[in-house]
């Protein structure tokens, strides 16, 4: 599974790209070029996306360690109080 999953990533992202045309296997320096272009498609990522992890990582920090607070959590009305102003006995 350490072997195959990798590989059959390259091999789909190389579909995706149109580098790959052939279910034959193609001459070996063809595959080895094919295999290092999958192997940098591989640690190419999208910025958006590592942009987005990184700031909601951050926040569930903030938020965990209760310098921010999410809006909505535990804030109620005058008539209907927050779970956290409730006091139970």
């Amino acid at each position: 599974m350490n072997v195959l999953l990798p590989e059959a990533i390259r091999q789909v992202l190389l579909w995706r790209e149109g580098r790959r045309t052939s279910l034959e296997l193609l001459s070996d320096d063809e595959e080895e070029a094919l295999h290092k272009a999958g192997e940098e498609m591989l640690l190419k990522t999208d910025w958006v996306y590592d942009t987005m992890r990184m700031r909601e990582s951050r926040l569930r920090s903030l938020v965990k360690g209760g310098v921010v607070q999410l809006p909505g959590a535990g804030v109620g009305t005058r008539s209907r109080p927050g779970k956290r102003s409730i006091r139970y006995r």
